[in-house]
């Protein structure tokens, strides 16, 4: 027995690395204690000769970290040496072994990414870990994370294969056929989700044996009720490689799983043969090294066919997809440098609107008219609705209005608004390439590409990218009016197109996206034309009216931009170092850092934040929820297109698309005025929230009232008065007599912040509706003979009448 001791004490432990051995942290749960005595108090008693599962004591205090799926966002975890232990319900029993988890520690730090959420994930601000998996800390001791994070689509041995790979520290492989002689071959394959890879005998030994456990008292039983409990997937193959282990080089085995890595060293004693690295100390020090917030990063929808807006509601994020064109081709010359070019354009039906929700992802309008050229798809755009939940299509183009007709039966449909019908099939209710045609905006050669588009409460606004202007449609009977027009202006010739030095070329503007801004009016991105110079692409401000301003610049390639709840632009660079910036070449081997995109929240004060989000390129989609988190559709224009979420969502979003949010309504009578009156006259009033919560539309109506001069929305509660915070008859003061008696409906429209006054002026239209919610608003109806008020009501939620 002695003996024993002496060679165990002896030899150094591949994860024998410790750090403050002095610190003793008390267990931060029961249920980790227990987790922590079944495998490892035989050992700490020196019961039984084994390697350690977690360590002898745990390696920190327990701590509160983020995670969205737990209660509260957050959950009690605790780091050992060789792993961590995690509460993520603190009101669940202890009758499974699942109540207590570990993560995917040795994943996260593999891929570069630490897990906030069951399907949410933050990228990490340095990658990959480039700690060793085993051995002594230190460059050059061993393979790192992130070394063997190259390995992990390598091709799965099959079982009972010898295993005879050698991995270089640099991460090479070779083959040493003389490595069979150790006997240790592949001998459980696992294939399940992305995951297809062989656990090696000695790994598949030790997930499954048995010994000494404490279960209350010392017996013989599993070391793992689950072999994948300790150690989840594995994620990579085997490979013999080489460690430093007190500065003593040794050959081990080693295989990265998804919560651990493990080593096999076959000149250790029995017992501490195989071993967990130190994932635990590994996982605490790579956190450590984290740069700026955790933003939680949640996949919603991949594969989506070359996405372009999104556009966040109550009930969903609606994706426009424009497609890839499809089986009807053309050939269109075009005179490039004095030579012509030929160049294959397909149509086809592919594009459609995707809604993602709470269920996932599905197309709910399907067959959409679709172009494709190159790698660039062009039709929906963009989707908007109105008050009523009607929903309407913006459909691109990209070219001479004329060249609609090269396209068959469907070419009718591009540059176009359409209203999708209950049966999901398109209407056409305003024609933009025909507007182009015949008004031709901006002055310029006939280019129309409409782009995005708006709901202001009463009309469509919609940017046509090709035609550099701002439009206003109609949609009860599809007419169109020009508000603004983005002049062209010069941008400085780069070399290769052969101008002199400082020539200076025209570059036009290029508007991407609108929308209705919290006051009311129109903002609008600007992508440039070419040479989309670095820096000098620009926001504006366009009022109703059409007075155009500069409200921001200094960006690079905006495609998208969406106000959050407290009034801050954000904005998207599709490429934040410019297109003539792309390395076409690494990106067709799936380097995509060329491409980077990058997103700015503008302050109140008008200086830009870089939000320092990394892993998005060529983003072509922002929508901003209701808690202020981020939805972008990036790798756009690539087969890998996805739709992503950073940030945490509102809760107990209904996932129903229900058009209507909240209604109000209100019946009013001299009853309610303070103090009463007495009249005959009645009336009521009606409100609706929009779908995308930016506006309030109304219908106040009448019975009996003479002399009526104006109706307002006042703030206060039931038996008090309070002052005006909106205007409903008229729009605006002054008031505005109508003789005599009247019947009918005094007014109706929409509200929007703009049109706040009073102690609401200057705030969002949620300070509106917080305020109806909580019963603290009433109409007044005012007259002559009652210039106080003849009828008034408070505004309730529908549900409480």
């Amino acid at each position: 027995m002695m003996a024993l001791l002496f060679a165990i004490v002896s030899f150094a432990s591949v994860g024998a690395y410790h750090e403050d051995e002095e610190v003793q942290h008390e267990f931060a749960d029961s249920r980790f204690e227990n987790r922590w005595a079944r495998t490892d108090l035989p050992v700490s008693t020196l019961a039984v000769a084994r390697t350690w599962i977690w360590g002898p004591s745990p390696y920190t205090e327990g701590m509160m970290e983020p995670y969205l799926d737990s209660p509260g966002g957050e959950r009690l975890v605790q780091y050992f040496d060789k792993s961590r232990m995690e509460l993520n319900d603190p009101d669940s029993d202890d009758t499974s072994i699942w109540t207590v988890t570990q993560g995917l520690l040795a994943l996260d730090m593999l891929r570069g990414q630490v897990q906030v959420g069951d399907n949410a994930f933050a990228p990490h601000s340095e990658g990959a870990s480039t700690e060793n998996v085993a051995g002594d800390p230190g460059p050059g001791n061993g393979p790192t994370y992130a070394t063997m994070a190259g390995l992990m689509d390598a091709e799965a041995r099959a079982e009972g294969a010898y295993i005879v790979d050698w991995l270089a520290v640099d991460g090479t492989i070779t083959t040493d056929n003389e490595l069979a002689n150790y006997d240790v071959t592949a001998e459980y394959n696992v294939q399940i989700d992305w995951i297809d890879h062989t656990v090696a005998s000695p790994f598949w030994e030790f997930m499954n044996s048995s010994g000494l456990i404490w279960d209350g008292d010392y017996s013989e039983g599993k070391l793992f009720q689950d072999p994948f409990y300790a150690v989840g997937y594995p994620v990579t193959e085997a490979y013999w490689t080489n460690v430093k282990v007190a500065g003593v080089d040794n050959d081990v085995l080693v295989q990265c799983f998804e919560r651990r890595c493990l080593t096999y060293t076959p000149g250790n004693p029995v017992g501490w043969m195989v071993e967990a690295g130190n994932v635990g100390q590994h996982y605490y020090r790579w956190l450590e090294t984290h740069v700026g917030p955790l933003v939680p990063v949640t996949l919603l929808a991949e594969g989506l066919v070359q996405p372009r807006h999104v556009t966040y509601t109550q009930h969903g994020l609606f994706v426009a997809e424009s497609g890839d064109g499809g089986d009807i081709c053309v050939t269109i010359e075009e005179e490039y440098d004095g030579e012509i070019e030929e160049f294959e354009i397909c149509a086809g039906l592919s594009g459609g609107i995707t809604l993602i929700d709470d269920e996932g992802a599905s197309r709910v309008v399907d067959n959409l008219p679709s172009l494709f050229f190159g790698e660039d798809g062009s039709g929906a755009h963009d989707v908007a609705f109105d008050d009523e939940g009607t929903m309407y299509v913006v459909m691109g183009f990209g070219g001479p209005p004329e060249d609609r007709d090269l396209f068959e039966d469907f070419g009718e449909y591009f540059a176009t608004v359409v209203r999708i019908e209950e049966d999901g099939t398109p209407t056409i209710i305003a024609d933009l390439g025909e507007y182009e045609a015949t008004e031709n905006p901006d002055g310029e050669m006939l280019d129309t590409n409409p782009y995005a588009i708006d709901f202001d409460g009463e009309s469509l606004i919609v940017v046509d990218a090709g035609g550099n202007s701002l439009l206003r449609v109609d949609p009860d009977d599809g007419s169109i009016e020009t508000i603004a027009v983005f002049e062209a202006r010069e941008a400085l010739a780069p070399p290769f197109i052969g101008l002199p030095e400082g020539a200076m070329i025209p570059m036009d503007s290029v508007p991407t996206d609108v929308v209705v801004g919290p006051d009311g009016n129109y903002y609008v991105s600007e992508l440039t034309g070419f040479p989309f110079p670095v820096g000098e692409a620009r926001v504006f401000q366009v009022t109703p009216d059409g007075d155009v301003e500069i409200y921001s610049e200094g960006f690079t390639m905006l495609s998208a931009i969406d106000f959050d709840s407290d009034g801050r632009l954000h904005i998207l660079e599709i490429v934040a170092g410019g297109f003539l910036a792309l390395d076409f070449e690494a990106i067709e081997v799936g380097d995509f850092s060329s491409a980077a995109s990058r997103i700015v929240r503008i302050e109140d004060d008008g200086t830009h934040s870089d939000l320092g989000i990394p892993g998005v390129y060529v983003g072509t989609g922002l929508a901003v929820g209701a808690a202020s988190e981020l939805y972008v559709a990036h790798l756009s224009i690539t087969p890998f297109a996805e739709v992503v979420r950073f940030g945490m969502p509102a809760p107990d979003v209904d996932p129903d698309p229900d058009p209507v949010v909240q209604t109000f309504s209100t019946v009013m009578s001299g009853d309610e005025e303070v103090p009463a009156v007495m009249t005959s006259a009645t009336g009521s009033a009606t409100f609706v929230v929009s779908q995308d919560g930016n506006s309030v539309s109304f219908e106040v109506s009448l019975e009996n009232l003479s002399n009526t001069t104006m109706a307002h929305i006042h703030m206060a509660g039931v038996g008090e008065n309070g002052p005006v915070v909106a205007w409903l008859y008229p729009d605006s003061p002054p008031a505005e007599l109508i003789p005599g008696s009247f019947s009918g409906v005094l007014a109706s429209g929409t509200i929007t912040a703009g049109d706040l006054v009073g102690p609401l002026a200057g705030e969002g239209i949620n300070a509106l509706i917080d305020a109806m919610i909580a019963g603290n608003t009433y109409v007044n109806v005012h007259t002559e003979a009652f210039p106080a008020g003849e009828v008034r009501g408070q505004i309730a939620l529908d549900h409480d009448h």
